[in-house]
């Protein structure tokens, strides 16, 4: 299966319908083939900025975690 890697600002527009790249980011995510994978620095990262927009922000992106529509990639050195 093909996996689609997600950064942060990709995480911030999709989950903040106030985020200037709302829009781009939700149509980017709907255009995604395969699973849609991120890492623990990716989360960390988009928790902190979301937070700065309230916090059902980052209790989405957990949920999506949670409910594994967001695979987290582990790191390897």
């Amino acid at each position: 299966m093909r996996s689609v890697l997600i950064d942060t600002n990709i995480l911030i527009g999709a989950l903040d319908p106030a985020d200037r790249l709302h829009a781009r980011a939700l149509e980017g995510l709907r255009q995604a083939t395969g699973e849609l994978v991120t890492t623990w620095p990716v989360v960390t990262e988009a928790v902190h900025c979301l937070g700065r927009r309230g916090w059902r922000h980052q209790e989405a992106l957990l949920k999506m975690i949670a409910e594994k529509a967001l695979t987290l990639a582990p790191l390897t050195a």
